[in-house]
């Protein structure tokens, strides 16, 4: 079996910090389209290059209303959170934009912070079962021009086993089902650190998949 390195985790306190400075980069682009200024680089894990991933949801319903994020960040944590928050905000194709009022009162922040990437190669679904873990892994598919992310905890909340999960990622990249089968696709897995608000700019979580705090 190949190593899982998963990159060095966050506190609470820095994944509070980093889903607060990017509600506020949210709100001041939202507000007036200026940008906004996440401060100097600290040294911490907020200014290493690390993927994330943003998703809006509606408090209450858990509705959602945005996702977008990178895998392969070109800047700091920080900056590319903040980025994707506002894309996530206002340029989701699935969903209208989203107002500044909506978003104060109404919509809560989920950070995905991710590990590095790492390639995985398996050639059945038994290989596949001792790679990737359901509720620890996040999977990338690429290939033949086209390329799909599922993020851990979507295994989970669709009760995907792992071969649903690998058919599932190759279904979003537009791949047929066992398309990770063939020779000219990578499979790349992840992991991923959940940074959550309880209510919109309420306290923040560290969620894990079991549902454990």
């Amino acid at each position: 079996m190949t190593t899982d390195p998963t990159g060095k985790m966050l506190t609470i306190d820095q994944g509070a910090l980093l889903v607060k400075k990017t509600r506020q980069g949210i709100e001041t682009h939202l507000d007036n389209h200026r940008n906004y200024d996440p401060g100097p680089s600290d040294g911490s894990e907020l200014w290493s290059k690390r993927g994330v991933f943003v998703t809006i949801t509606s408090n209450g319903t858990g509705t959602l209303r945005g996702c977008i994020g990178n895998p392969q960040p070109q800047h700091p944590l920080i900056v590319e959170a903040i980025q994707a928050g506002i894309l996530a905000a206002t340029s989701d194709p699935r969903f209208n934009p989203i107002t500044l009022l909506e978003f104060r009162l109404k919509d809560c922040l989920e950070l995905t912070v991710l590990s590095p990437l790492e390639e995985i190669h398996a050639n059945s679904v038994a290989e596949l079962k001792d790679l990737v873990v359901v509720g620890r892994h996040g999977l990338i598919v690429d290939g033949y021009g086209q390329s799909g992310l599922l993020l851990p905890q979507v295994a989970v909340d669709e009760g995907f086993d792992e071969e649903d999960f690998v058919t599932n990622c190759c279904l979003k990249a537009g791949l047929p089902p066992d398309a990770w089968l063939s020779g000219g696709v990578k499979l790349s897995r992840f992991t991923g650190q959940i940074f959550s608000e309880e209510a919109p700019n309420g306290r923040t979580v560290n969620k894990s998949l079991d549902g454990q705090r």
